[in-house]
């Protein structure tokens, strides 16, 4: 079983700050990534950018090492990218859209998905890699 969380950011102002997210990756609970990673900064730049650029990052990490195939659950709490992706909400006009429409083309090639929405305060790990990687570009 994969256990996978995402989380992104984007500061000190958003839209337009920078962006980072960070990820960490289990399989039968031992750890196999645990990192933040920086996106960009400026225009075109937002949370939802950010939280986007972390769930693409952990499917495609999933597909490059031959885990697609694997029981997954990916967990994160971005409420939107959650229910995006489960197919209950629309994806709608904004600066994250054509990453939305990336992350749902990855989606439709795993069989064994499933995504839960969990609380900030269950998910500090990844928020604190994205929020590191921010401090170390300023």
């Amino acid at each position: 079983m994969i256990i996978a969380y995402f989380d992104g950011i984007c500061a000190p102002i958003n839209p337009n700050g920078s962006g980072a997210f960070g990820c960490l990756i289990k399989l039968n609970n031992r750890i196999i990534l645990k990192k933040g990673f920086f996106i960009g900064s400026g225009i075109g730049m937002s949370n939802n950018v950010s939280e986007y650029a972390g769930f693409i990052y952990l499917l495609r990490f999933l597909k490059s090492n031959n885990l697609a195939r694997e029981n997954i659950l990916i967990r994160g709490d971005s409420k939107m990218v959650i229910e995006q992706m489960k197919g209950k909400w629309k994806i709608k006009k904004g600066l994250y859209k054509n990453k939305a429409l990336e992350a749902r083309e990855l989606v439709r090639t795993f069989n064994n998905l499933k995504l839960e929405w969990i609380p900030r305060e269950k998910n500090m790990i990844c928020d604190e890699l994205a929020e590191k990687v921010i401090l170390d570009k300023n």
